[in-house]
């Protein structure tokens, strides 16, 4: 390490500063954060007393298991490796006192009688909502939805006002009808979740304007607050279009082409009957579909015939283009307020079913928290949390949004308000520390924004810049992660005022230095591979759910794979890092991100795995659209509906059973159309072929009638040896989805009846995402 990149760290974690630092990637945030609650223990501070929060919970128990290791090693230590550990941390030499702490500590953050307070923002806020429940106006007992819980409640708070909302409601029936023609049949149910998943951002605006005053609202947001239709913004371009002048431009057209004439009636039309439609027929010819103007208003005969008419058809050009720009923002306007009001009535009746079961989603604790900072209660709760928390440290400060800002900087303001900020009986000093990359702002986690960051940062320092605390902003430059040559191709990229543009702040750095100088790398740029071109294809050839070997994806994929293949064979030497030596590559030394999730990364993992590289699958997964899951799916829908030919044979070909394809056919063939799969198969229970089969299907339709989903599905993947079938057949990575899927079916059995029926519903119309940890 650079003897820069050491001081920086060392700056950063001086406990008897509040410091704000802003660092890159690879350049050791978490390391930093570890350090700064080491230091601050080493200085005295009891371990209850740190308030340290996080992104996520895998990011704050990172920390916590990083910390602890830490502690531990220090414990076991001998004398001489203690002090030079030490002394690496402070870059003092520390003294006998020092030295007996640092043993000791492990021990003393275990028995704190607080612990270290390491978690999520959101479990910070459901603790203080905890404490007060009164002061915040939630029910003391209230329990918390997770994304899928929420998710479920959204769905039947949506189905609800679809189905019943709005019988009495014509503002509503006018609402769907309007979006549903807009959006068609499939894409309405993806707009009304779209516009339901921002509710943190359009609650406040239909707090604000009410039902009443969305249209006139969004039109004044637009740009056309001042026309109620499209027909007043024609009717205000009709005073700049004469009709005398329509006359000039009709006669001069007349001189021209074929198309110059077809203009020359639609003037003519105009002229003869001025009115909204005929100004809306005759501005369109003058643009393209697109909205622009068209390249030839006109031929030569015109212009050599009237000369002026040339400037007259470039002004009304503009006018056509202003005035489509104008209905097009109407129309936006329109569709938008329908989409809120149909929103707005869905997010009343899912508040309603919150309220019946006292419960909080994730928003609603960081939005309560943020309010109960602002009620006429809030200097009572700032002095009970003013008595427990010295020092407040916060992980990837760049992905708080502004209602977590309201929390961290009421509580900041505490900190350095009056005599509290003294205290000299308990600590010298009370900081708050931030540490976060706000070029990752733009990917706006929970409403992050760029400049809350900024603001937050020198709202501490005005309020630690007295004279009893002091105030440090320190930038982590230094990547101990990538080679030279990459970060020389960021800086160099970002160079360009375009691409830096949003992504970078006026004072922010952008230069990455590399701390390992002699770390060698490679960037490659491949070239695009272009979509074929083909002929016309018929449905029998171009299945839908597939695509074919010279897809752009699958062509890439292959080469990617093929690449890591070779790195592998050809065992190319990489870094171990806890060696320090080189050694061969392994599957695991390679990481693949793509600008999003869909079709390519689909592709990536299947040439991998039949290439035979292992592979741990994707980052994120959509449960219900993973096969093992829908093998589970299936296996409920048959002890439900037995007689349902189609899922029991996806059934019988799943891993639970594993029929071949022609023992299959030999069930099925010739059965005649009034024999259900089911019923032939129950002819041939004590066939030896098809007896273990039959065995394990009967034993599960006899089980749904009885059984919870979770114990139903419990008792396949266990005494039915379902789990065992399911990683035999789809691999280890299968292992995530199913139990994220028992737990789905766990959470379902506390919430709500615990029928299977239910449960599968919520499940397939679920768009619960599993976040992976891939180390």
């Amino acid at each position: 390490m650079s003897a820069e990149a050491t001081e920086r760290q060392r700056r950063a974690t001086t406990p008897a500063l509040s410091a704000w630092v802003t660092a890159n990637a690879g350049s050791g945030k978490t390391h930093v954060l570890v350090n700064r609650i080491a230091r601050l223990l080493l200085e005295g501070c009891p371990p209850d007393r740190l308030l340290c929060l996080t992104f996520t919970k895998a990011a704050a128990a990172e920390m916590s298991v990083r910390l602890f290791e830490q502690l531990g090693r220090w414990t076991l230590m001998s004398d001489d490796a203690l002090q030079r550990a030490l002394f690496q941390l402070s870059g003092e030499a520390p003294d006998d006192h020092t030295v007996a702490l640092a043993r000791r500590l492990f021990a003393d953050a275990l028995e704190s009688p607080g612990g270290l307070q390491i978690q999520t923002i959101h479990s910070f806020c459901q603790g203080l909502l905890k404490r007060f429940p009164l002061e915040s106006g939630v029910a003391p007992a209230f329990i918390v939805l997770d994304e899928a819980s929420t998710d479920a409640l959204l769905a039947e708070a949506r189905d609800r006002v679809l189905r019943e909302g709005i019988s009495g409601d014509k503002a509503l029936v006018e609402a769907v009808r309007a979006l549903t023609e807009f959006a068609g049949e499939e894409q309405f149910d993806t707009l009304v979740r779209e516009v339901i998943s921002e509710r943190a951002v359009i609650q406040p605006f239909l707090e604000r304007h009410g039902r009443g005053g969305l249209d006139a609202a969004l039109r004044s947001s637009l740009g056309v607050g001042s026309f109620a239709s499209s027909d007043d913004v024609l009717r205000h371009a009709m005073k700049d279009v004469p009709a005398g002048l329509a006359v000039r431009v009709a006669e001069a057209l007349a001189k021209g082409g074929g198309r110059d004439q077809s203009k020359a009636s639609l003037f003519a039309t105009y002229a003869g009957r001025p009115c909204p439609e005929t100004l809306s027929t005759l501005l369109e010819s003058l643009l393209t579909l697109k909205g622009d103007v068209t390249k030839t208003l006109a031929t030569k005969a015109v212009f050599k015939f009237d000369p002026g008419v040339e400037t007259v058809l470039q002004t009304l050009a503009e006018i056509a283009a202003q005035v489509r720009q104008r209905c097009n923002a109407l129309r936006i306007s329109r569709h938008t307020g329908h989409l809120l009001l149909l929103a707005g009535e869905i997010l009343r009746v899912y508040r309603e079913l919150k309220a019946f079961r006292s419960a909080l989603d994730y928003d609603d604790l960081i939005s309560r928290a943020a309010a109960l900072f602002k009620s006429p209660g809030a200097q009572w709760v700032l002095y009970k949390l003013d008595g427990g928390i010295d020092h407040v440290l916060i992980d990837e400060a760049q992905d708080t949004s502004p209602s977590q800002w309201t929390v961290v900087r009421s509580i900041a303001a505490e900190f350095f308000a009056g005599v509290g900020a003294e205290r000299p009986w308990q600590a010298p000093v009370r900081t708050v520390f931030a540490v976060g990359d706000i070029k990752q702002s733009i990917m706006s986690f929970q409403g992050a924004r760029p400049v809350e960051f900024v603001t937050s940062q020198q709202l501490v320092h005005a309020l630690a810049g007295g004279d009893v605390a002091k105030f440090d902003h320190v930038q982590l430059t230094h990547s101990f992660r990538s080679a030279p040559a990459i970060l020389e191709l960021v800086d160099e990229v970002f160079r360009d005022p375009e691409a830096a543009d949003g992504v970078l702040l006026e004072h922010i750095a952008q230069d990455h230095k590399a701390s390992r100088l002699d770390m060698r790398g490679l960037v490659e740029l491949w070239p695009l591979e272009d979509r074929p071109v083909r002929g016309e294809t018929i449905a029998w050839d171009a299945p839908r759910d597939r695509v074919g070997a010279d897809h752009p994806a699958v062509v890439l994929a292959v080469r990617i794979a093929r690449r890591i293949r070779s790195w592998i064979a050809q065992q190319v030497p990489v870094h171990d890092k806890e060696t320090k030596t080189l050694r061969p590559m392994t599957p695991g030394d390679v990481m693949i991100l793509v600008r999003k999730r869909g079709q390519l990364s689909t592709e990536i993992i299947r040439q991998l795995k039949r290439l035979g590289i292992p592979v741990a699958g994707a980052d994120r997964l959509v449960l219900a659209e993973h096969i093992a899951v829908m093998d589970l799916v299936a296996l409920g829908r048959f002890a439900l509906l037995p007689n349902d030919d189609l899922t029991l044979a996806t059934v019988l070909r799943g891993p639970c059973c594993g029929v071949s394809e022609e023992d299959l056919f030999s069930l099925a063939h010739g059965r005649g159309e009034q024999m259900s799969l089911w019923r032939v198969l129950q002819g041939r229970a004590e066939d030896p072929l098809w007896q273990p089969v039959h065995g394990f299907l009967q034993r599960l339709h006899a089980m749904a009638d009885h059984l919870q989903p979770y114990e139903f599905y419990a008792t396949i993947l266990g005494p039915l040896r379902g789990w065992m079938r399911l990683m035999e057949r789809l691999g280890v990575d299968a292992a995530d989805p199913i139990e994220e899927f028992m737990s789905a079916a766990l959470d379902f059995g506390r919430m709500q009846t615990p029928s299977l029926e239910g449960f599968l519903h919520v499940v397939e119309r679920s768009d619960t995402e599993i976040k992976r940890d891939q180390d």
